[in-house]
């Protein structure tokens, strides 16, 4: 897998991307969407304030494939959310070297929207 620009990915037939979100400081309310194209395998149900997910480019010419991630947090009274809480979100091809890292902070409107894609060759 190799980054083409801001949450945007390429990945290559046969590999397998494997995506973690871990929540800081607030109980774990992420929410994956369906992928266009593709299927996710639950590697690790949301436990613990984690969950790991996982799909492979089945061959080269599928085009692309996308997916949001929903990243809520519990909120006081006044809607802000707790001081320190975050979401990390881990994004690994099993090819190649890279990894995406990133840490969500909570921005309002609530829930946050995170969108990734992937160009598959």
């Amino acid at each position: 897998m190799t980054e083409l620009g801001f949450r945007r990915f390429q990945a290559v037939a046969g590999e397998t991307v494997r995506v973690t979100v871990t929540a800081v400081g607030t109980p774990y309310l992420a929410t994956f969407s369906a992928l266009s194209t593709l299927h996710w395998t639950i590697v690790q149900p949301p436990a613990a304030g984690s969950e790991i997910r996982a799909f492979t480019v089945l061959s080269s010419g599928q085009g692309g494939d996308s997916f949001h991630l929903l990243l809520d947090f519990v909120r006081g009274s006044d809607q802000s959310a707790p001081a320190g809480a975050s979401y990390r979100v881990s994004i690994e091809g099993d090819q190649g070297s890279f990894a995406h890292r990133e840490t969500i902070d909570p921005v309002p409107p609530f829930p946050v929207d995170a969108y990734y894609r992937f160009q598959l060759t």
